[in-house]
């Protein structure tokens, strides 16, 4: 499952996605980061049988966090 992660400038230099991953055992693709020194945003794949543990942490860490489930279709 897809999730938007949104990081605030007070998580900066903080490694919460090596956390959650070394707490969940979760293998996480990264699809898409955006970080610079105010804010950060992910878009992650993340297993199904893992996706609520993961989101769970990421939220008791202060990391804004959002189910993406509808699929984008680039027409080219």
């Amino acid at each position: 499952m897809k999730l938007q992660l949104r990081f605030p400038p007070h998580l900066h230099g903080v490694p919460n996605t090596a956390e959650v991953i070394l707490e969940t055992g979760a293998k996480m693709n990264i699809d898409r980061a955006y970080v610079d020194a105010v804010r950060g945003e992910l878009i992650i794949d993340v297993p199904r049988e893992k996706v609520d543990r993961v989101v769970e942490l990421f939220k008791q860490k202060g990391v804004e966090v959002r189910r993406l489930v509808k699929l984008i279709a680039w027409n080219e």
